[in-house]
């Protein structure tokens, strides 16, 4: 008798989520308007090929530029929201 062995390839696979555009300046790199509001979701796949959200991850600030990241509870000052025209 023989056997067919099929894999199933199921798990999470992450994926980044854009919550704002990069509108903050950097204080790490002094970089301008470089800085954006970052989410991490996990997503279910199957056989590689996403179906659904598990889990929804906690924001973020991220720099574009350094690659540095802050809480999104730590404060961002310069410039506010909408201080200079978007790119």
């Amino acid at each position: 008798m023989d056997c067919l062995f099929i894999p199933c390839i199921c798990g999470t696979e992450p994926s980044t989520v854009a919550l704002t555009p990069p509108i903050y300046n950097c204080p790490v790199c002094q970089g301008m308007q470089c800085v954006q509001l970052l989410r991490q979701d996990e997503h279910c796949c199957f056989f590689f090929l996403p179906f659904g959200k598990c889990s929804e991850g906690t924001p973020h600030y991220q720099c574009l530029r350094c690659h540095s990241t802050m809480p999104a509870s730590a404060p961002m000052p310069y410039p506010p929201p909408g201080a200079y025209p978007p790119r």
